[in-house]
C-alpha cells in the first residue's frame, strides 16, 4: 500500500518480540537516484552519539498507527553504515522548488508517496501556491518525470507544465466531482468517467451489447484456458465427431492437433471430459485443482522473487552488522562497564565499574544481550591530578636531577678548598 511520507513520520516504532516502544520515526532518509526510501531515522544525530535508523528491508510492517521491527537489532548506527551516513541529512523533498528545464516554476514539493513495502517513491505532491492551492489543490508529479534533484530545486521536462494545468484539484476539483455525482439519476443513466485517458458511456442498449461481448470473451476464454490443461494428458475415453471420426483414442496423449479437432466439431466438452474421466471421476475436481495451482505457483513465485530480493539486502546489511558488533566489541574490551549486566536468569555477568573482559563477552552473547553489554561501556576520559600522573621518584634526567646534581657538586669543591 503506499503511503504519504507525513503519515509515516511520528509513527512509534515498536518491537515484535517484546512489544516495546523503541522510539518514533523522526525523518527518511532517500536515495534520489533510486528513488528509494533506504531507512527511517529514528533518533537524530547529537554531540555523543550518531543518529540511529532503521533500514528498509528491516521493517516488517508499517501501519497506520505504528511501524513494527522484528526486534531492537534492527536499530542501526547511522554513521556505521557508508551509504546512510553519505546520504543522512544531504537530500530533503519536502520544500524543493519544482522547475522545468526550460526555467518555469512550478511550485514546491509539499509530500511524496511511498510503497510502504518497498521503500520506492511513486510520486510527488507539488504545491503550486497558497491562494492557489485553495483553489486548485496539488498537483500530482511522479517520479519517473524528475530529471534531476538537487539540495534545493527538482527539474522536470517543461511538458509537465502542461500536465499541471490538466489537472483539477483544490475546490474546484471538489465541485467538479460532486457535480458529477449530481448527474448520475435517473432516466439520463449517462455516466461520464475520466480515468487514464478513458472515457466509458454505458447506458440502455449500449449496455446490453457490452455484456454480450463480456460473454463471448468469456466463452472464448475459457475453452482457450481449457485446452491448454488438457494438452499431455491422457485421453481416458474415445472420442469421436458427429460422423464417428476418431479424435482420440483412449489411452493416447492429447496433443493439440486433438484440440483444435474438437473445436472445429463441437466435441471439445467431450474431450476435456475424456482428459478427466478416471476411475474416481474428478473431472471437473482435476481442472478446479489444476486452475487453483497455477494460482498458488504465480502467488509462490512472485513471494520467491521479491524474497531473494530483499534476503540479498538483509544478507549485506547483515554482514555489516557483524562487521560493526566487531568493532564494538574490540573498543569494549578492558573499557568499566556503566550498567549491571544480567543473564536470563538474573545472574551478574558485570557489576557497575567491572572492566569487560573476553569471558564477559562471551557470557553476553550466549544470554543475549552483548548488544546491552556494548552499549555500556565507559568512554570517557579519567579526569587526573597532576599528583595521580606522577612517578613515586623524580625522574633521574629530569630538571630537579640537574639541580639537586649541580648543587652537590658545588658544595664537594667548597669543602676542598677549605681543606686545602
Amino acid at each position: 500500500m503506499d503511503k504519504k511520507a507525513r503519515d509515516i513520520i511520528g509513527l512509534p516504532v515498536i518491537t515484535f518480540d517484546r512489544g516495546v516502544k523503541v522510539a518514533d520515526v523522526h525523518d527518511l532518509i532517500i536515495d534520489p537516484e533510486m528513488r528509494q526510501v533506504l531507512a527511517l531515522v529514528m533518533d537524530e544525530k547529537a554531540m555523543f552519539h550518531s543518529a540511529r535508523a532503521i533500514p528498509f528491508g528491516r521493517i516488517s510492517a508499517i501501519g497506520s498507527d505504528a511501524v513494527i521491527i522484528p526486534d531492537g537489532k534492527a536499530v542501526i548506527d547511522v554513521d556505521r553504515d557508508k551509504v546512510l551516513k553519505r546520504l543522512y541529512n544531504n537530500q530533503t523533498v519536502r520544500g524543493l522548488r519544482v522547475l522545468t528545464d526550460d526555467g518555469r516554476k512550478l511550485g514546491e514539493v509539499s509530500d511524496m508517496l511511498i510503497d510502504d513495502k518497498t521503500g520506492e517513491i511513486k510520486g510527488y505532491h507539488v504545491s503550486i501556491g497558497r491562494m492557489l492551492s485553495m483553489g486548485q489543490g496539488t498537483k500530482w508529479l511522479p517520479a519517473d518525470s524528475v530529471l534531476n534533484m538537487g539540495q534545493r530545486v527538482m527539474y522536470v521536462p517543461a511538458s509537465v507544465a502542461d500536465d499541471f494545468e490538466a489537472q483539477p484539484g483544490g475546490i474546484a476539483g471538489a465541485l467538479d466531482q460532486a457535480g458529477g455525482k449530481l448527474r448520475v439519476a435517473g432516466a439520463k443513466a449517462n455516466t461520464r468517467l475520466e480515468e487514464l485517458g478513458e472515457q466509458a458511456k454505458v447506458s440502455g442498449s449500449k449496455l446490453n451489447e457490452q455484456l454480450g461481448q463480456l460473454g463471448e470473451q468469456v466463452r472464448e476464454a475459457v475453452p482457450q484456458r481449457t485446452a491448454q490443461m488438457v494438452v499431455g494428458k491422457t485421453a481416458h475415453k474415445t472420442v469421436t465427431a458427429p460422423d464417428d471420426t476418431v479424435i482420440v483414442s483412449e489411452g493416447d496423449t492429447i496433443t493439440q492437433d486433438n484440440v483444435d479437432a474438437a473445436k472445429q466439431t463441437g466435441r471439445l466438452p467431450q474431450l476435456v471430459m475424456s482428459a478427466g474421466v478416471g476411475p474416481a471421476q474428478q473431472g471437473a475436481g482435476n481442472l478446479g485443482g489444476q486452475a487453483t495451482q497455477s494460482l498458488s505457483d504465480m502467488r509462490t513465485e512472485a513471494r520467491d522473487l521479491w524474497g531473494q530480493i530483499t534476503n540479498r539486502y538483509e544478507q549485506v546489511v547483515g554482514q555489516t552488522d557483524d562487521k560493526m558488533m566487531e568493532r564494538r566489541i574490540k573498543h569494549a574490551l578492558g573499557r568499566p562497564a556503566t550498567r549491571v549486566i544480567l543473564d536470563g536468569d538474573d545472574n551478574i555477568i558485570l557489576n557497575t565499574g567491572d572492566i569487560i573482559t573476553n569471558r564477559a563477552i562471551d557470557a553476553a552473547r550466549q544470554a543475549g544481550v552483548l548488544d546491552v553489554l556494548v552499549d555500556s561501556v565507559y568512554t570517557e576520559r579519567p579526569k587526573l591530578t597532576l599528583e595521580d600522573l606522577k612517578a613515586p621518584r623524580t625522574g633521574e634526567a629530569s630538571l630537579e636531577s640537574e639541580l639537586a646534581s649541580g648543587a652537590s657538586t658545588q658544595e664537594t669543591t667548597s669543602s676542598q678548598a677549605t681543606k686545602g
